[in-house]
């Protein structure tokens, strides 16, 4: 029983990551958070400042976390966390970095039935 409910969760957590993703791509519009890169949507990827996977979901698609970012940066330099942060700091403030680690050292589960919550937002965004 247990590992059926991992599987749903899973599930739930690539459906909603794909939602989310695009929602990130489309809302900063294809240009690169960390290099002056511009690109359609589907060619850019959704970059997380800290990267939680399935482990700390309130993390994962905290829209601060994520912003669009070319493959270039998101892969190839992995991130490019240094201007990564010094563009956060000035789009949030100095304390979002604080903010975003203290979310990173919880853990935080989600119900399959708050992933479908959250996937019937997105999917109304779209």
């Amino acid at each position: 029983m247990k590992l059926n409910k991992r599987k749903k969760t899973r599930a739930l957590h690539k459906k909603l990551w794909s939602l989310v993703s695009l929602y990130v791509r489309k809302r900063d519009a294809g240009k690169c958070f960390t290099c002056p890169a511009r690109k359609p949507v589907n060619e850019m990827h959704c970059g997380h400042y800290h990267d939680a996977s399935v482990s700390n979901p309130e993390l994962n698609f905290d829209l601060r976390n994520l912003n669009c970012q070319c493959p270039g940066c998101n892969l190839f330099k992995s991130g490019n966390k240094v201007i990564y942060a010094y563009n956060l700091t000035k789009k949030y403030g100095i304390n979002i970095l604080d903010e975003l680690m203290e979310l990173k050292n919880k853990v935080i589960k989600w119900s399959a039935e708050d992933y479908e919550e959250k996937i019937k937002y997105y999917e109304g965004k779209s």
